[in-house]
């Protein structure tokens, strides 16, 4: 995985790419292969290493490259930041001789060892499980809701809701990490992949009586860039999945499912 802007060897990792963190190549990597039916299974090669402000940082792309046209091409993955990411030359090649260790332990028969690293803030199954809970209270056949049978997420998909399509923040307020929950972001529609939000337990009782109660619509109730970063999110997230969003929202197309 990326070693760009990682500076300390101490911190390279082996592990599922389900357990990587601090990461921007593994999320997006994470979130292809989930489109595709795979959520683990994959060992790989990362660091838990957290950026920092007084590291390196990430270097826009110069002005002539982009008058090449095609900037897109050097992309790793699609709707991946085009950015230069600067590294420390000795940390590419940690990660390449943790590779090569690791193939010639499977090619001998020898136990690849596995790191002792467990991403604390994956491993939040109570969480989680209560917004389930609460999705489900409201939007099944147990709940009050009269148009839709039942909630079509599992706790595992509010965990992969919450840590990376929305990447543990408010949609709202993207520095607030505390408190979350999964709310409708539109009245119109079914709760479905493609019409969630991510807010704190106060704006989502805000956005409860505002937009689910009294009808409100949200390009009301929220400014423009917050309309329009909702829908960045899930423009992004839906063309992992070969979803249009407007699609979704005319209901003229089924859930993609987890």
């Amino acid at each position: 995985m990326g070693s760009g802007c990682k500076s300390d060897p101490t911190r390279v990792q082996v592990g599922d790419i389900c357990d990587t963190v601090e990461d921007p190549l593994s999320r997006s990597t994470r979130r292809g292969l989930r489109a595709r039916g795979i959520e683990k299974g994959i060992q790989v090669v990362f660091s838990t290493e957290k950026p920092t402000t007084e590291g390196a940082k990430l270097l826009p792309l110069p002005d002539e490259e982009f008058e090449k046209g095609k900037v897109d091409e050097l992309s790793t993955l699609p709707n991946f930041r085009v950015r230069i990411l600067p590294v420390v030359g000795t940390m590419p090649a940690i990660f390449g001789l943790t590779c090569a260790n690791i193939v010639l332990m499977t090619l001998s028969g020898y136990p690849v060892p596995q790191s002792s690293f467990l991403a604390a803030s994956k491993l939040r199954p109570r969480l989680y499980s209560e917004i389930h809970q609460n999705l489900k209270s409201k939007y099944d056949s147990f709940g009050n809701s009269t148009d839709q049978p039942n909630c079509p997420f599992s706790v595992d998909d509010i965990g992969y809701l919450v840590e990376e399509v929305f990447r543990e923040r408010s949609a709202l307020e993207p520095y607030h990490s505390t408190r979350l929950g999964v709310y409708k972001w539109r009245k119109e529609g079914k709760v479905e992949w493609g019409n969630v939000i991510v807010l704190t337990k106060a704006e989502g009782k805000t956005h409860d009586n505002r937009v689910l109660k009294a009808g409100e619509k949200v390009e009301n109730v929220y400014s423009a860039d917050e309309c329009n970063r909702v829908d960045e999110i899930w423009r992004e997230e839906l063309a992992l999945r070969g979803v249009r969003l407007g699609s979704m929202y005319d209901r003229k197309s089924s859930s993609p499912g987890s």
